[in-house]
């Protein structure tokens, strides 16, 4: 049976005021946690555009986290040392098969590290797909034509096989195999819907579980977790307010917080949306190359070998992490080998094959990226005073919130405004994300509620309004089937933008009713509804769909004939002829980063509702 083409209809009248009465949010209540029938582990996973980190422990009965112990894993195939991350990087064999290919620390060779394909998590949102042409270049030389998501696929496919054998030698293979995992994905706070689901559908894909238990958590609320265990309470009171500044290596992320509970357990209350964008440390790596193109030319470059390249870039990347701008610092040297000996001199390279970049040369490199971070910082610092929200603390965390240069710089932002905000770089800020993870999944109630930071919802026909709706309305209509005067195309929205939602999980509800013709009753074997849920990032939600700024995000396919033939009322047209109604709940959950939908009756949920981004 052809899906039915009839939209929506609210079973409720629109409120009279100005806008459609807004859903009341329901915040599911906090399941008491039972005692788990079999050991789990709980996995935190930090998937990031140059590197990848994952961290894990055992849940006990009763978790605190400043008793947990929490591990890193540490070692990685043909890593010659331990190291806390590994490169988010890999190399398809011939045959295309994720069991085959190199990654990591395995791309690190001479001969695979020019062929590595590197910095996909890039392509998964568009708003930052084409900041990194090299990305979408190395993806199209990919055997077998594979597409984004399953090259994100491949990677967590390799990246869960080896966390299995980590585990496995950590707890012997009986342990593991009678213990249940559970996995905590962090996404940066900017990331669109979709991005978010491209990475959950890749690491269902992958193994990792269905879409239901994985858990998604904002990389820099992760963090925040992890850098109040790092940092104790320190200078920060209950009520202190404080900001969050997650560099990695593709996105810079920002959100502030304020502090609601030390004890019994760390609770904090989001005071600003995320903010953030495409700025992170692979841009200065950019700005580098751009440099020694235009020191050395663009045919001197092109002509140097690619293994000098990588070590090039390899030698910047350490000057990178120790950059100050202290007296000291007065020269950095990078190996440049493979020019022409007759240009060395002109480009700046010494007769011993370095080239020699000066304070001023690292400055010039660094501060365009520099300069975007420290006004997201602004804007954010702003953005929280508005709402009467003053920040005691800026926490610099990811791995490029270790550098020194960016703390100078967020000082002298701070010196330079007159502000009395303390700049704080946490211990083992490289590895926080991973780590916050794995505290959330042991505990998810440490954010106390978020802001909103998108309003969401769907076009349908609600029931006319005397004195709120015009009767000159040519969207104005009468139901052919109750005879009911409805208005079509008006915007319901499930939740908006600003609005408080709980930091675990928040249910919306809204009501509906369907009409069947008998015919279409007679065989409900394929009834399917597909309605588009709309986003609207503005402050103020539009009435109708067609509003600029109204996005539309997603198809919504939802299976009506697992409902009980039961359900469904039969009525008269006024005519005498019959047809079938039901009515029901269309849910809408916000589960920490996650978007789910269902369909209930009398709370009873009878269908999934599946959703198909854009």
């Amino acid at each position: 049976m052809a899906r039915s083409q009839q939209k929506r209809k609210r079973t409720e009248a629109q409120d009279s005021g100005t806008v459609p009465e807004q859903v009341t949010v329901v915040d599911a209540p906090l399941a008491k946690k039972a005692r788990p029938r079999r050991p789990e582990i709980v996995v935190g996973i930090d998937w990031g555009t140059t590197w990848t980190g994952v961290a894990w422990t055992q849940a006990t009965e009763n978790p605190q986290n400043e008793d947990v112990k929490i591990n890193i894993l540490q070692h990685w195939p043909a890593g010659s040392r331990t190291s806390d991350k590994v490169p988010t990087e890999f190399v398809y064999s011939e045959d295309g098969k994720w069991q085959n290919m190199k990654w990591g620390f395995q791309t690190q060779t001479p001969d695979l590290s020019p062929k590595a394909i590197r910095w996909t998590k890039l392509l998964l949102d568009s708003n930052y797909a084409n900041l990194v042409p090299e990305a979408q270049e190395a993806s199209k030389r990919v055997p077998h034509n594979k597409a984004v998501i399953d090259l994100v696929t491949d990677y967590l496919s390799t990246l869960r096989a080896h966390i299995a054998e980590t585990l496995i030698r950590a707890y012997g293979l009986t342990a593991f195999k009678k213990s249940k995992l559970k996995y905590i994905l962090t996404v940066p706070a900017i990331w669109s819907e979709k991005a978010k689901e491209i990475h959950l559908e890749a690491a269902v894909n992958s193994g990792y579980g269905r879409k239901e238990d994985l858990e998604l958590i904002s990389e820099p609320q992760a963090a925040a977790i992890a850098a109040f265990r790092s940092l104790g309470n320190g200078s920060l009171r209950r009520y202190d307010c404080f900001t969050v500044v997650d560099c990695g290596g593709g996105t810079v992320d920002l959100i502030s917080y304020k502090i609601m509970n030390f004890r019994p357990h760390l609770e904090f209350r989001e005071i600003t949306g995320g903010q953030g964008g495409g700025c992170g440390s692979i841009f200065i790596n950019k700005a580098f190359e751009s440099y020694v193109i235009k020191r050395f030319g663009s045919k001197n470059y092109d002509s140097m070998p690619p293994k000098s390249k990588a070590r090039m870039i390899g030698e910047f990347e350490r000057a990178k992490q120790s950059f100050s701008d202290d007296d000291d610092q007065e020269v950095f040297y990078i190996t440049a080998l493979g020019l022409p000996r007759k240009y060395k001199g002109a480009v700046g390279v010494d007769e011993d094959g370095f080239l020699n970049l000066t304070r001023e040369d690292m400055r010039n490199i660094f501060d365009p990226t520099i300069d975007l971070i420290v006004a997201l910082i602004s804007n954010q610092i702003k953005t929280a005073a508005n709402g009467s929200n003053r920040i005691k603390m800026i926490l610099l965390v990811g791995g490029f919130g270790e550098s020194p240069y960016l703390r100078r710089r967020v000082q002298k932002w701070v010196d330079a405004e007159n502000r009395v905000i303390e700049v704080a770089q946490p211990p083992d800020a490289w590895t926080s994300i991973a780590r916050g993870a794995v505290m959330y999944g042991i505990e998810n109630q440490i954010v106390k509620d978020r802001i909103a930071r998108t309003s969401y919802g769907v076009c349908v026909d609600v029931r006319y309004t005397e004195g709120f709706h015009s009767r000159d309305n040519t969207d104005v209509y009468e139901d052919q089937y109750d005879g009911t005067l409805r208005v079509r195309d008006q915007m319901e929205w499930f939740i908006k933008k600003g609005v408080r939602i709980s930091g675990s999980k928040s249910v919306f509800r809204v009501t509906y009713c369907q009409h069947l013709a008998t015919e279409e009753f007679a065989d409900t074997s394929n009834l399917n509804i597909t309605d588009t849920l709309y986003a609207y990032n503005g402050d103020d939600a539009p009435t109708k769909p067609y509003g600029s700024g109204v996005r539309s995000l997603c198809d919504l396919r939802t299976n009506l004939d697992s409902i009980p033939k039961e359900k469904w009322k039969v009525k008269s047209k006024r005519d005498g002829t019959a047809y079938y109604m039901i009515e029901f709940e269309f849910v809408m959950e916000v589960e920490g980063e996650k978007l789910l939908f269902g369909l209930e009756i009398d709370g009873v949920r009878y269908s999934k509702v599946s959703a198909t981004f854009y």
